[in-house]
């Protein structure tokens, strides 16, 4: 497998922008909690889920890419990347749909529209691409109910335009790789849009961002050098660099879900993805 300039500017984009987009998740624990205790408690959860996170990667790399599929697929539609009024669904289990819509366009629709290309990538990682297929042939039939769930009772004009879309670029695939398609959603529909309502919870200006984020973005630049140290075993620098990242984006995703997912929703509402007046 060789890169082109679309897919190496979408991986130096991913590194930029999308890889430090959890750098301010120190920042939004010390805002949501008041108790020493528990910011204690939530900084060493945060970096052994991280730490343990990388190990499984580089031991278990199918079960781990595999586990970072799914859970990426929860977490970026909860994020609500197309701005879909999930507040108006009226029924709980297509408000899951429309997110499960979301989220499996980086993560299913992509994929599938490029699995030549995309096993290739997932055989340099080291994992098994026939594996990853099996599970992605049950998330293909799932995702496809999702958008006809989506547009049929859902009735999202937002979820229709996107659909449209998707079609335009399977039409034209020649012009995109997975890779640019992955770094354009990782970093424009979900990467920025989490960093603007972060700067907004925490009340900072867009242009003034806290140091710990700064600080946090550097680190985890540094941690993809060092993984790429790591990897680096039989002189194949593409698969190093390749690994290296998506190690790094794994170990960072897994704690930075439990925190924008699962726990501080709990504390602060503003976390919260109302489906029927009621949390997702």
């Amino acid at each position: 497998m060789s890169l082109t300039s679309l897919d190496i500017i979408a991986l130096i984009a991913i590194v930029i922008v999308g890889t430090p987009h959890g750098a301010m998740d120190i920042n939004l624990v010390l805002n949501a909690s008041d108790e020493r205790g528990k910011k204690i408690a939530a900084h060493v959860f945060y970096l052994l889920i991280a730490f343990l996170s990388f190990l499984a990667w580089a031991s278990f790399t199918t079960v781990s890419l595999a586990l970072f599929l799914m859970i990426s697929t929860i977490h970026f539609g909860r994020s609500n990347p197309v701005g879909m009024a999930l507040e108006t669904i009226k029924v709980r289990w297509q408000g899951y749909a429309a997110v499960f819509f979301m989220g499996g366009i980086a993560t299913i629709f992509i994929p599938a529209l490029y699995w030549s290309e995309v096993r290739a990538l997932f055989e340099i990682l080291g994992a098994d691409a026939q594996v990853i297929k099996g599970l992605g042939v049950v998330g293909v039939v799932t995702w496809a109910g999702s958008v006809v769930i989506s547009l049929a009772l859902v009735r999202s004009k937002r979820a229709f335009i996107v659909c449209l879309a998707l079609c335009l670029i399977a039409l034209n695939k020649s012009v995109f790789s997975p890779l640019s398609l992955f770094g354009i959603y990782f970093c424009i529909l979900h990467s920025s849009i989490h960093f603007l309502r972060a700067m907004r919870f925490l009340k900072a200006p867009i242009a003034s961002p806290p140091t710990m984020f700064l600080v946090n973005t550097v680190l985890s630049w540094c941690l993809i050098l060092a993984a790429y140290g790591f990897f680096l075993t039989e002189g194949d620098r593409l698969a190093a660099s390749l690994s290296a990242l998506f190690a790094v984006l794994f170990a960072l995703t897994v704690p930075h879900m439990f925190l924008i997912d699962l726990l501080l929703p709990k504390f602060k509402p503003y976390w919260r993805l109302n489906l029927s007046a009621r949390e997702l």
